[in-house]
């Protein structure tokens, strides 16, 4: 996969006459080869000139400030009165022509003017000894604007992965005391994390980020990244489904307020774009949404999302579109109708507008939803690079692992950890080798084992991690925290040790994971590998919302939002590519450009500042807003009641310049500050700067 340019030669005759020479001929110089920042590398080549030495020069100044510089026979169009240009290395011309090779990053290396957007103006010397009365003359000049290398991009969205189950964020976790799921030994013992090594492998050759937010649920989030608005403005907060879509169409709070995509904004740059797997940001058809407007269907991901090609499962895969029960051999383990394998994980209807599926045609799956959505996205890569050849990509990798349904079981060569092999399907197919009953903690990390499994298998058809990692940005994120059953399920089904934090934040009145704005629900994990990654291994502590996901793949594509958005309402995200560059530090980039984070989830979808109680799980409005006041970060919660008054509650969370787990005071929000006479005016500060975010929405 050669990366693609964005401008590959980009020449342009400059406005200098060069002066005959001894022999009567003009001499000319020519550029050619590929004129970005990296990589770029260019030939210059002026002919005819004597066989003699020859210099050729640059200058990098702005083009108003140049002066034909009179320099005995010829005009030097190169640099002011005031200033002499920069020489390139002599050499000796052949053939009545003199050549250089020339590479820009280590002359960008020489020369800081020299930059990706900046201008170059080149000019070639040469000595005529001929000439009596003096031998110097110049060649025509050229002009090169330096572009940079458009890197394809692939996202990957893992679906209900919170950090509770990575061991890349096992220093971010809160298994304490002497709880073995706290040791990161081999796959072959028992109580530890799911055995994830592409994962792993993908962290420490990119960037781990500890303290990126998102929405605590899944349709909430999917807005979220491909419009770069909080929930507020594009009117998902809660999932789309017939009982919550209120005075949402779609997404887009009112009438005629529709949002504008990432694959618009990237468009405009010349990328193909690709969705791959799971949408879950429309109603299918014959469902109709609480203020009577029908669904769109699967189309809805081109129509309304501008992806140029996709292959989707609508939502969930236990959700519409509803599929009866189908004999799947070696599945079931039974040819009985009553043993038929129910909608899941093996048995789903698809949609592809490319590939070997019929022009917008649905299918129906017999294989294990995660290998589909690895062999798709890898199909609509490869379909991407054959429709347009030189193009760069953007797909969207949209996993439904590890969603329940849990007891829908991937295949065993697919899994590292006996533990999570039972002794028996559901459907009672015996499993050599395996352990026990399936529970909602082996079902889910079996389906996180799996996942890693298929990604790696994904790359690995790509040339492997390294060979992608050389001309493609990859981006892995949750869509929220981790679902409150699996740890349960754990804790009590299987006997595990989770220690005493997590029990607390699961059991309590409040759950404090999925579905909530706390920051087990909001917190998780994010990581950025490849070309533009500056320091591969590191970890990241400065704040980054899911908006900002938006803004950065804008920016490593270079294309420009705002040729796009054009309906005068703010974008929210603020590009992190000074992190992923290291042109910024973590502090830095807390000082000068993100300090706070917003997450949200409020039903039914649509604007919601119309909700109103009673409040129950299709009617409610919460919000999670995170500051950083002086050298501390305080987390207020604020909560719809069925007076239909707000209750906040207060938390603080970091008292250090970088949040992180070495400044820690309450970071699982399990001390409310509200009334605590100390925290009285930091409250009120906090409340005030959520409140003048959530102002500027129309």
């Amino acid at each position: 996969m050669p990366a693609s340019f964005a401008l590959t030669v980009g020449l342009e005759g400059g406005g200098c006459e060069s002066f005959a020479n001894s022999t009567g001929e003009q001499a000319t110089l020519t550029v050619s080869g590929d004129a970005n920042l990296p990589g770029g590398h260019l030939t210059l080549e002026a002919f005819p000139v004597p066989n003699e030495p020859g210099v050729f020069f640059y200058s990098s100044e702005a083009t108003l400030s140049r002066a034909q510089k009179p320099f005995v026979q010829g005009l030097s169009c190169l640099g002011s009165t005031g200033r002499r240009t920069s020489v390139l290395p002599v050499t000796r011309a052949e053939n009545n022509r003199i050549k250089l090779e020339i590479s820009l990053d280590e002359l960008a290396e020489r020369d800081a003017s020299i930059h990706a957007g900046s201008e170059l103006r080149f000019q070639a010397w040469y000595r005529d000894p001929v000439h009596s009365l003096a031998p110097f003359n110049f060649t025509t000049s050229t002009d090169v604007q330096l572009g940079s290398v458009q890197y394809s991009v692939l996202q990957l969205l893992i679906d209900d992965i919170g950090y509770e189950f990575l061991r890349a964020y096992h220093d971010q976790n809160k298994y304490d005391g002497d709880n073995p799921l706290n040791e990161l030994e081999d796959p072959n013992g028992v109580n530890l994390y799911p055995w994830t090594p592409f994962i792993d492998e993908l962290a420490s050759k990119g960037i781990r980020f500890n303290q990126f937010r998102a929405n605590p649920t899944c349709s909430t989030t999917r807005a979220t990244l491909v419009t770069g608005r909080y929930a507020f403005r594009h009117g998902v907060g809660s999932l789309v489904t017939e009982d919550r879509v209120g005075t949402l169409g779609e997404f887009g709070v009112g009438v005629g307020n529709d949002e504008f995509t990432l694959a618009e904004v990237l468009d405009t740059a010349g990328y193909e774009t690709g969705y791959v797997g799971k949408w879950h940001m429309a109603l299918g058809s014959g469902q109709v949404g609480l203020n009577g407007a029908p669904g769109t269907d699967f189309p809805h991901i081109l129509s309304y999302g501008k992806w140029d090609y996709a292959w989707s499962i609508h939502a969930n895969l236990t959700n519409w579109p509803f599929v009866p029960p189908v004999n799947i051999p070696g599945v079931s383990g039974s040819a009985l109708p009553e043993d038929d394998v129910p909608q899941g994980y093996w048995n789903f209807k698809s949609w592809a507008n490319f590939g070997v599926d019929p022009f917008e045609t649905e299918t129906l799956n017999l294989n294990y939803a995660t290998e589909v959505t690895r062999l798709r996205t890898k199909e609509l890569i490869d379909w991407a690079e054959t429709g347009a050849p030189g193009s760069p990509w953007y797909v969207m990798g949209s996993f439904s692992a590890a969603h329940a349904p849990y007891g829908d079981l991937p295949p065993t060569s697919w899994l590292s950890t006996a533990e999570y092999w039972p002794a028996t399907t559901i459907y009672g197919l015996n499993i050599p080798g395996g352990s026990g009953p399936t529970t909602a903690w082996t079902g889910y990390c079996a389906h996180i084992e799996a996942l890693d499994s298929r990604l790696e298998e994904m790359f690995d058809a790509m040339g492997g991690l390294d060979a992608v990692l050389q001309d493609t940005m990859v981006i892995l994120s949750g869509d929220n925290g981790s679902p409150p059953p699996a740890l349960l399920s754990a804790m009590n089904d299987n006997g595990k040790d989770i220690g005493t934090v997590y029990p607390a934040l699961i059991t309590g009145s409040d759950n404090h994971f999925k579905h909530q704005p706390y920051e087990r629900g909001v917190r998780i994990p994010l990581i950025v590998a490849g070309p533009l990654v500056s320091n591969p291994g590191s970890v990241c502590d400065a704040p980054v919302d899911a908006v900002d996901v938006h803004a950065t793949i804008a920016d490593i594509c270079q294309a420009d939002i705002s040729t796009t958005v054009n309906d005068g309402r703010p974008m929210d995200g603020i590009s992190f590519m000074s992190l992923i560059d290291g042109s910024m530090s973590d502090l830095e980039h807390i000082k000068t450009v993100r300090d706070w984070s917003l997450v949200e989830r409020f039903s039914p979808n649509g604007d919601p500042r119309l909700i109103v109680p009673p409040i129950s799980n299709h009617n409610s409005r919460r919000r999670g807003y995170l500051s950083r006041v002086n050298d501390d970060w305080f987390k207020l919660i604020r909560k719809l009641d069925d007076n239909g008054f707000e209750e906040d509650e207060f938390y603080h969370l970091y008292s250090t310049e970088v949040p992180s787990a070495a400044g820690e005071v309450d970071a699982n929000e399990q001390n409310d500050l509200i009334g605590h006479p100390d925290y009285v005016r930091v409250y009120g500060l906090v409340k005030q700067r959520m409140e003048n975010v959530l102002s500027t929405e129309p």
